[in-house]
């Protein structure tokens, strides 16, 4: 299913200047194949119809015995207060002209009829400015057996190892997120170093490795926000700094940090190698 939504929104997203971004996982699910694919395309129709730049991911994660299916965006966000009133039939927002080369503003209203039809949970969360995420929860098999397509998720006795992982897009950021769920991490996903402070202070562990973009909002950088970690932890947790900048000077400024760097595009393969390596320094300690 997913390959197939990813060959049918490529090319649509592509024509806007979208990159869409898949994410799929090996998983049996139960539910109805033909109105789950038709619930999903609904997503991803507003999230292409909706992102002026950057771009969209669809992926896949588990959660204990379920399969939550993420549709993300870098749009234009939702505000908090209108949540609930998007799925409500003719609503459209940023819309005020009532063009209606945008649509009736029908399909949200059609997500959350099938989603009641299917009894499958769809959840949403937004920045404002930053885009949306829409989550819709299904039910695993109970016959499938994960160790036999990949490896399976780390017990509640037995925690895999926490990567904290901050970036300001959120498409970035999800993506990230969901490939370190998919390799057996937990993850914690911060679009700041001061959210990032936050979420450690309600956690009940410290991170095994640090994942920043060099480059954050408001003049920060993602050494600002792995010194602040290290402040809060007391502790120099390993981190890595992702960057896509082409200036020497930042470059230079990035290596002077001593944080392992990697460049942007930067390949699964490389970015396994150094959690790896993190991982089992986290072990050995």
């Amino acid at each position: 299913m997913m390959e197939r939504l990813k060959a049918d929104y490529s090319p649509r997203a592509a024509a806007k200047g979208l990159k869409l971004r898949v994410r799929p996982l090996k998983a049996q699910v139960r539910s109805d194949a033909a109105l789950l694919e038709r619930l999903l395309r609904h997503l991803l129709d507003n999230a292409v119809r909706y992102t002026a730049s950057g771009g969209v991911l669809l992926g896949c994660r588990r959660r204990g015995m379920m399969l939550c299916i993420e549709v993300a965006d870098t749009g234009i966000g939702i505000p908090t207060d209108k949540l609930d009133e998007i799925f409500e039939e003719f609503v459209q927002l940023g819309n005020v002209e009532r063009d209606r080369s945008r649509g009736l503003g029908l399909g949200l209203a059609v997500v959350r009829r099938l989603s009641r039809l299917l009894g499958l949970p769809v959840r949403v969360r937004s920045r404002m400015g930053r885009g949306t995420c829409f989550t819709v929860e299904v039910p695993l098999h109970a016959s499938w057996n994960p160790n036999a397509t990949e490896r399976a998720m780390p017990s509640l006795e037995r925690p895999g190892a926490l990567a904290l992982i901050i970036d300001d897009e959120e498409l970035i950021l999800q993506s990230l997120r969901l490939v370190l769920e998919q390799w057996g991490w937990d993850v914690l996903a911060a679009a700041s170093g001061e959210e990032a402070l936050r979420q450690l202070d309600g956690a009940e562990r410290l991170p095994d490795v640090i994942i920043a973009d060099y480059r954050l909002r408001h003049g920060r950088t993602g050494v600002d926000a792995i010194r602040d970690v290290h402040a809060f932890a007391g502790d120099l947790i390993p981190a890595i700094l992702l960057t896509g900048d082409t200036s020497p000077d930042r470059i230079r400024e990035a290596r002077r940090s001593g944080f392992t760097l990697l460049h942007k595009p930067v390949t699964l393969s490389e970015l396994s190698s150094h959690l790896e390596e993190a991982r089992a320094r986290a072990a050995a300690e």
